[in-house]
């Protein structure tokens, strides 16, 4: 699943303001979705001159005439605005009582910020839709196929250490996501072996890529250790960026000849004991697998754990 799905995302434009860049939509709206998937609460601006006893919402009509609710995403937006009186509400309810109020087109988020942005009723359907399909379990599954189809939060790339590219998962996923993002690349300064840092999605399904370099193989203890830190890190790094599912390659069994049935088990392992850690958190693991080998290597490895037998 998406943080936000990939329909919000290309259909953003008509709800937020014309001079957005693509990917200061990606960001707002991954924003507004981790808030709702966290139960986090707004502060929302009440009128000073309600009847007594009452409480009424502040609301504010733009120069098309459209009259919209308004919040505060956190307390140092608040700030920048004049003072007022606010009472704090989850996201999550506060969104479902607008698209029951007559005549709101929905949201203005930071009105007295510089940088203010309106979300209106049928995207506020469509994140509410898309928080409550994204309320995830912890899961490792397999799978076979082209990681780069996969519509997830992030796919993770087998990458070199200069992050420039190279050849099978690699290559497949820099001519999948685009040009722009080799020119991401570029500014990240490369990646020793086993860490792991985060670009955008580009034109990947995906919103993110994470890239971690895997070890090549040459028989050293060590190399098992730095294998296990390419699942760890980047699944530290999914969770730092409030990502709730991730698919992974079979790290480093291409041409870094890693053997396939110690590296499944590596994976397989290190994505459990992560999860087993991070219990509270909720995040789905894809194993991918693209070809035969591999797949039949991680069933295996399942049959095993389901059994007691893997450890």
């Amino acid at each position: 699943m998406l943080h936000p799905s990939t329909d919000i995302i290309m259909n953003a434009q008509q709800f937020f303001a014309a001079d957005q860049s693509e990917a200061n939509l990606v960001k707002l709206l991954h924003a507004v979705s981790v808030m709702l998937q966290e139960g986090a609460e707004v502060l929302i601006p009440t009128a000073d001159n309600a009847p007594e006893g009452q409480l009424l919402l502040q609301t504010q009509t733009t120069e098309s005439g459209l009259e919209y609710m308004t919040a505060y995403s956190s307390k140092e937006a608040y700030e920048q605005g004049e003072p007022c009186n606010v009472i704090s509400r989850p996201l999550l309810n506060y969104f479902e009582a607008i698209l029951q109020m007559d005549g709101i087109a929905g949201i203005i988020f930071n009105p007295a910020s510089p940088a203010p942005f309106n979300i209106q009723n049928r995207m506020i359907k469509e994140l509410l839709a898309d928080a409550k399909k994204n309320k995830q379990q912890n899961a490792i599954s397999v799978w076979r196929g082209d990681i780069t189809t996969l519509d997830c939060d992030a796919i993770v790339n087998a990458a070199n250490s200069t992050l420039l590219g190279g050849g099978g998962v690699d290559g497949a996923i820099h001519r999948a996501a685009g040009p722009q993002l080799l020119e991401e690349c570029k500014t990240l300064g490369g990646c020793p072996t086993g860490a792991a840092k985060i670009t955008y999605g580009y034109n990947l399904p995906a919103s993110y890529i994470i890239h971690t370099v895997g070890p090549i193989y040459n028989g050293k203890v060590e190399q098992r250790l730095e294998l296990a830190d390419c699942y760890k890190n980047s699944l530290d790094l999914a969770r730092k960026h409030h990502l709730h599912s991730i698919a992974f390659p079979a790290i480093s069994t291409g041409a870094y000849a890693y053997p396939v049935d110690e590296a499944a088990r590596i994976a397989l392992l290190t994505c459990t004991e992560w999860i087993n850690a991070n219990a509270d958190y909720g995040m789905s693991v894809v194993l991918t697998c693209f070809n035969n080998g591999v797949y039949n290597a991680y069933l295996e490895l399942v049959k095993k754990a389901q059994n007691g037998e893997l450890d």
